[in-house]
């Protein structure tokens, strides 16, 4: 569950219109974030294929909240995906379960610092990538207003947000807020 609440997301833009979301893994806090902004349109980006599955049961067609199977990445295209799962049960979730962290990256489990929770799958999987500039356009999308992404060790084919308008709001769960004023 995201750290993200009405009263943080507020400081930063009072009314957002549009919310994406990159890497939702459950989809739990795009519900979250339509009861918190109910005017709002939210886009759900997930690349693990177990996960967007699960996205969909839980968002089950909510109003105004969209969901994608996409990575976001510097490129349109396919890219290999590398899946992780917990090895031992944990916080609810059964050993097998997916875990909250696969990669667009191959992970040496010896690189990760909770190591005894998680391990990832040595062979990847083909999952669709995006650039955020092109499911901008895909979706007619003129304006963002807040963004959320999960990044997970060291995604580093992740942001080019240079050529879409920003409001104010860029949520980064692996480093902190931060502003982008409008281009």
């Amino acid at each position: 569950m995201s750290q993200l609440t009405k009263e943080l997301i507020q400081k930063y833009i009072s009314n957002p219109k549009v919310i994406l979301e990159f890497g939702s893994y459950d989809g739990m806090d795009a519900i979250r974030y339509k009861n918190y902004f109910s005017k709002a349109f939210i886009y759900v980006m997930e690349a693990d294929p177990t996960m967007f599955e699960k996205v969909k049961k839980n968002i089950n067609n909510k109003e105004e909240i969209y969901i994608f199977h996409y990575a976001i990445s510097n490129k349109t295209g396919i890219i290999d995906f590398y899946e992780s799962k917990f090895i031992k049960d944990i916080s609810g979730k059964k050993s097998g379960d997916p875990s909250f962290a696969g990669s667009l990256y191959r992970v040496l489990d010896s690189a990760i610092e909770n190591q005894d929770f998680q391990v990832f799958s040595e062979i990847p999987i083909k999952v669709p990538t995006i650039t955020i500039e092109d499911f901008c356009k895909q979706q007619k999308i003129t304006q963002i207003d807040f963004a959320k992404c999960i990044k997970k060790h060291d995604d580093r084919k992740t942001f080019f947000l240079f050529d879409i308008p920003w409001n104010k709001g860029f949520y980064d769960q692996k480093f902190s807020m931060f502003n982008r004023k409008s281009v």
